[in-house]
């Protein structure tokens, strides 16, 4: 169709009467149609232009996502856009193991789609929403919306695993663990210990330190449990020095009773009401295991490089400068226990924090319990603790004396020896300490996963890898010993 057709259309349809005719000439339709598409086309354009400006300064901000974890935000439609947009898509989610999931109408009458999945891999990624637009004259158009998605590591993946020196003097392993099994109604003894992510971050050894001892000739158990000051450079054989020579002399006190009233005479007596020396017994068995430990601390410190050499034949590095027992810092967590007809006879000492416990799990009708004995030793300034090289934890027998706990119990599902690396994650607080529901999530968690009822030589490597728990800001050496 041509201009003079269309002229002829208006005749036909009465726009165009004969008065006006003139007016419509061929030459002056078309100056009239060219200039009015030219008219629209810019119309069309400023809509364009407009929407996309409107696309381009709507704010989207995703929150960061985890690598590992589920990850889910929802993002609505801005009020602005919602009638410029007639359909849309999100791409690039693939790519980052994500997938998208669109509501048409939200409860404030606006479309959202919502990004869920678990991202694979780290980084920050671009998704890209493509918007299918619809201007006012009707023409279709697509506006593309960048939107940026940062991907956080994995904090687990940050950490490093540096080796200790093995030709250091004091060399110690990195973990270890010990398991003694034992036929009912004797008590099995577990306990482990792993270097923290800390530690090992820096090629540090390990400072934590255990050693566990069941004497069938007298029934009575021995536990000890010590974790050397990150501060003191070699508190790591301090703790070890500690368990050792506290379990040594504890059990050269318990197979010395003979003459008198013994040990198991006293807890005996101390059960029936009756009049017993049980104080004067646990003074000289753990006043005296503690001290000792401390002395054999001083010694160590005192002694001279041939000495070490001695004690260290294998090591090939040995420290020429002075030390002192701050050198050699730890805490000291120390229990003796054993099983009588009428129960269980338990005394403990404790220096520093950690923590040491009486714990009876829940049962039908009955609610769990949990009985400390003792609790964290805080220093003059919070966040310090006390070590067993102090001058003040023996200044005097009162000092010693109220530190050791004893306690008869019918039974009990664990006693727990743990150093902070443990209790600090699980527990945050002393108040918690107390707090027997708590014990009984510890529990509940320790038995899914270790299987303590699967009380095999596989025991010992299970318990190490729970000890390896990620705990976020809690990176120490951790030790746990129980019995149970």
């Amino acid at each position: 169709m041509d201009i003079e057709d269309i002229r002829q259309e208006l005749i036909k349809a009465g726009v165009v009467t004969e008065e006006l005719d003139e007016f419509f000439s061929p030459a002056f339709l078309d100056y009239s149609i060219k200039n009015s598409w030219d008219g629209y086309k810019r119309h069309c354009m400023d809509q364009k232009i407009i929407i996309q400006n409107a696309i381009k300064d709507w704010k989207v901000q995703l929150p960061n996502a985890k690598v590992g974890q589920d990850y889910e935000a929802t993002v609505k439609l801005d009020e602005n856009i919602e009638p410029m947009v007639a359909s849309y898509e999100l791409k690039g989610l693939d790519a980052i193991s994500m997938s998208s999931v669109s509501v048409e109408k939200s409860e404030n009458g606006t479309r959202e789609f919502t990004i869920k999945g678990k991202p694979e891999k780290e980084g920050s990624f671009s998704l890209n929403l493509v918007c299918n637009c619809q201007g006012k004259m009707g023409n279709p158009f697509i506006v593309n919306k960048e939107l940026n998605l940062i991907i956080n590591p994995d904090p687990k993946t940050l950490w490093k695993t540096i080796g200790t020196n093995p030709n250091d003097h004091y060399f110690v392993l990195d973990q270890f663990s010990d398991f003694q099994g034992m036929q009912k109604p004797l008590k099995n003894i577990l306990a482990a210990s792993v270097r923290g992510r800390s530690h090992a971050q820096e090629g540090r050894p390990r400072d934590d330190h255990f050693l566990m001892e069941y004497m069938p000739q007298t029934g009575w158990y021995v536990m000890a449990v010590a974790d050397g000051a990150g501060s003191a450079k070699y508190s790591r054989w301090g703790s070890r020095l500690a368990c050792n020579k506290a379990v040594e002399l504890c059990r050269s006190y318990i197979e010395g009773q003979k003459d008198g009233q013994s040990l198991d005479d006293s807890v005996k007596a101390q059960h029936e009401g009756q009049k017993s020396d049980i104080n004067t017994h646990l003074y000289q068995l753990l006043g005296n295991a503690a001290f000792g430990a401390s002395q054999v601390i001083s010694e160590e410190a005192n002694s001279s490089v041939e000495m070490m050499k001695a004690n260290c034949p294998a090591s090939e590095i040995f420290p020429d400068e002075a030390r002192t027992p701050k050198d050699y810092s730890t805490t000291f967590l120390l229990a003796v226990c054993k099983k009588f007809e009428f129960g269980w006879a338990i005394a403990t000492f404790w220096v520093g924090d950690g923590a040491i416990c009486i714990f009876n799990a829940e049962k039908e009708g009955e609610k769990p319990t949990a009985k400390m004995m003792g609790l964290p030793d805080s220093g003059e300034y919070a966040g310090q603790t006390r070590f067993l090289t102090m001058p003040e934890i023996f200044k005097d027998a009162q000092a010693v004396i109220s530190r050791i706990k004893f306690a008869i119990v019918p039974d009990f599902s664990a006693l727990f020896l743990m150093t902070d690396g443990v209790s600090d994650p699980w527990f945050e607080t002393d108040v918690n300490l107390e707090n027997a529901e708590k014990w009984q999530i510890f529990w509940d968690n320790i038995n899914k996963s270790v299987k303590l009822e699967e009380a095999n030589e596989n025991i010992g490597n299970r318990l190490e890898d729970w000890l390896g728990f990620w705990s976020s800001g809690n990176h120490d050496d951790r030790t746990l010993a129980l019995l149970f």
